[in-house]
């Protein structure tokens, strides 16, 4: 959400937050990759992944679900990033965030949720649940908001897996956003 120029454009979900939406981001990346922070964080570049974490959990969204990038050579370079995954429980906390990092929590949690999961011991590419498991306590989360919300969904995995040519990553990868859609449909439909 920063132009070209270097003018700060509004992002969807401070647009959203001012109409009075709920807002969450899911995803099977870390908060601070390009596509969440392109919905929450003002950073010039993609790859400032330190500044992009800090506006995300400053960004005032009520559901933030992803991995911590902890095992990432990338993210592992920035050490400013590393302190912020490691400091995650007290600067979420000072953003009112419950912050959870095991999966099984996603069930009891309460908003504002604050979770970063690291690596699945499978796949360094995946950190946390499967993607259903983490947009249904999203949208259970979200959808008492009386005035409605705003949900980003989004399977990374598949790009990632792509770009290594991790055919069977990339299967699994759909398959998880075909049971995740299939979840959200049927939430849907009953809302």
């Amino acid at each position: 959400a920063v132009l070209p120029d270097g003018r700060v454009a509004m992002t969807l979900f401070e647009a959203a937050r001012a109409k009075g939406l709920a807002t969450g981001a899911v995803t099977t990346s870390a908060l601070a990759d390009a596509t969440p922070a392109g919905f929450m964080a003002h950073t010039p570049a993609r790859d400032d992944y330190d500044l992009s974490l800090e506006q995300v959990i400053a960004s005032g969204t009520d559901v933030l679900i992803g991995g911590d990038w902890s095992l990432r050579s990338k993210a592992r370079k920035n050490r400013r990033y590393m302190e912020l995954v490691a400091d995650a429980e007290k600067i979420g906390a000072e953003h009112g965030y419950t912050v959870i990092r095991d999966p099984e929590a996603l069930a009891t949690s309460s908003a504002p949720l604050l979770a970063l999961f690291p690596a699945r011991p499978e796949s360094r590419l995946q950190p946390g649940p499967p993607l259903a498991q983490r947009a249904l306590p999203a949208l259970r989360l979200l959808s008492n908001r009386p005035d409605g919300f705003i949900l980003l969904v989004e399977s990374e995995v598949i790009d990632e897996a792509a770009h290594v040519n991790d055919v069977s990553l990339v299967m699994q990868g759909v398959r998880e956003l075909d049971e995740a859609v299939a979840e959200v449909l049927e939430f849907s439909a009953a809302h």
